[in-house]
C-alpha cells in the first residue's frame, strides 16, 4: 500500500496516510452515506422533532429553525463526506486534450 507524506521545512513528518484505492474509496463513501442517512432519518423523527415544536428564536418558531438547520447539517456533511467541494478535477476522465487543438 502506498503511503502519503507530508513533512514541514524543518523535515518534522505532518501527515502520514496511506493512499487508498478507488474501491477503499467507494467503500469509505458508502459507509459515510449510510451513517449521514441514520443520523438525517434520527435528526428528522418524530420523538427528537417534537422536543422543538415550542418557542421562538429570533423571531421564528423552534421546529422551523431546528428543521432548516438539521437539513443544512445534511447538506454539508454529504458535501464533506463525499469530496464534493474539494473534487475540481477539471478532467474527471483522464482524457488529456491534444496540445495541437
Amino acid at each position: 500500500m502506498l503511503t502519503v507524506t507530508v513533512r514541514s521545512a524543518s523535515g518534522v513528518i505532518l501527515l502520514q496516510r496511506p493512499k487508498e484505492s478507488g474501491l477503499e474509496r467507494e467503500v469509505r463513501h458508502q459507509e459515510y452515506t449510510v451513517t449521514l442517512f441514520l443520523f438525517g432519518f434520527l435528526a428528522l423523527n418524530y420523538p427528537l422533532v417534537s422536543l422543538f415544536s415550542g418557542g421562538m428564536v429570533f423571531g421564528l418558531p423552534l421546529l422551523f429553525v431546528y428543521l432548516f438547520t438539521v437539513w443544512l447539517l445534511v447538506i454539508v456533511l454529504a458535501a464533506v463526506a463525499l469530496g464534493v467541494a474539494g473534487s475540481a478535477d477539471p478532467d474527471p476522465h483522464g482524457i488529456e486534450p491534444d496540445p495541437g487543438d
